[in-house]
């Protein structure tokens, strides 16, 4: 996951106040490890499946394999498709 940081950094897309949440947020959904920025969390899974699960239950997702964001009202649907667009890149490398 710090890979997807990491493209988004580069990609001038913000992350402000960015903490890993991983102790937090991971027992109760499920997940191994989670990202909160004011902007989006990122949030992965042990597989595809979890990850769909969790995105049946959330509104304002993007899932790509079996990494979930979810976006806060301050992403504007343009950065939001700019997060989504990095995010399939990152992931397919």
């Amino acid at each position: 996951m710090p890979q997807l940081v990491e493209s988004f950094t580069k990609a001038g897309l913000p992350l402000p106040n960015r903490r890993d949440v991983t102790t937090q947020k991971c027992p109760g959904i499920g997940c191994i490890e989670a990202v909160d920025s004011e902007t989006v969390s990122i949030i992965k899974f042990s597989g595809t499946g979890a990850a769909q699960r969790f995105a049946g239950t959330t509104p304002d997702i993007y899932l790509i394999e079996d990494i979930v964001l979810v976006f806060t009202p301050a992403v504007s649907p343009a950065q939001r498709r700019t997060y989504e667009q990095v995010a399939r890149q990152a992931v397919a490398r």
